[in-house]
Formats: C-alpha cells, sequence, structure tokens
C-alpha cells in the first residue's frame, strides 16, 4: 500500500512541476511583446508571406552562413547574401540561418514591411557576452538573435 501511494505522490508531483514550465514557455500573442528578460525579439516580419532575408557582412572578416539544408558557403566582408525563406504556416517552417566566424559577431536588424524582407548587418561584436550567432524567426514572424 505504501509502494502505491509513493508511486502515486512521484507521478502528481512529476505531472505539477512539467506542465507549469510547458504553460509559461509559450510565445506571448499581441502587439507587446516586450518583456524583461534576456532574448526579445529584434525586429517583426510577415509570417504568412514568404519572406525575403539579405546579410551584410560589415564586420571585417569572412563569416560563414547556413541556411536550411541545402544554403551553405562563406561571406567576404563587404559580401551580401539573399535568401528566401518560405512561409510560416507551421512550427516546422520556422526559419533559422547560422552565421559564425572565429570572431565574435552582432546582428543589427532593419525590415521593409512593403517587401517582407529582413535586413542583417553583421559587425564585430563589442563586447563578447552580446555575441550572435543565429537569426531565428518564429512562427509569430519575431525575429530574435541568440
Amino acid at each position: 500500500m505504501k509502494i502505491r501511494f509513493l508511486a502515486a505522490l512521484v507521478l502528481l508531483s512529476s505531472i505539477a512541476i512539467t506542465i507549469p514550465s510547458a504553460v509559461f514557455s509559450q510565445p506571448k500573442t499581441g502587439a507587446n511583446t516586450f518583456s524583461s528578460g534576456f532574448w526579445q525579439p529584434q525586429a517583426q516580419v510577415n509570417p504568412k508571406e514568404p519572406i525575403k532575408i539579405t546579410v551584410l557582412n560589415q564586420s571585417g572578416v569572412r563569416v560563414n552562413y547556413a541556411f536550411g539544408r541545402n544554403a551553405s558557403g562563406i561571406l567576404p566582408p563587404n559580401g551580401t547574401t539573399n535568401f528566401t525563406a518560405g512561409s510560416i504556416n507551421q512550427v516546422q517552417d520556422i526559419v533559422n540561418v547560422n552565421i559564425y566566424s572565429p570572431e565574435e559577431l552582432a546582428f543589427d536588424y532593419s525590415t521593409d514591411p512593403r517587401q517582407n524582407q529582413l535586413f542583417v548587418r553583421v559587425r564585430l561584436a563589442d563586447n563578447p557576452a552580446n555575441e550572435d550567432r543565429s537569426v531565428y524567426i518564429d512562427e509569430t514572424g519575431r525575429v530574435y538573435s541568440f
């Protein structure tokens, strides 16, 4: 009898711990998406239309990039590359562009809402704590760096 009680207690405790963390990790919806914390949206695009992404390397060093499984390469200093991501209709369509180098990099963003275009300017990071390595566009069109 004690074993059943102990097993039930462990099961209920596991459920009580797991459910709130899944609920609290869901993205915020609505116009005001800022909340205090480390990982904040940097830009917004329309996820219902194809997204044009332009990467401009102003870091002064060569950087590697990878977009999806097929497009990857090296971007020279002052070089530019363009990608087109399809619309994001489900979680599997989330966009991830990796941009990396032995140097610490930081990204600056701007958008052209009429063209649904995201511009990513790559520069050297002034502080290693501010290093970026990936551009991530979630299912709501919010753009993050990490």
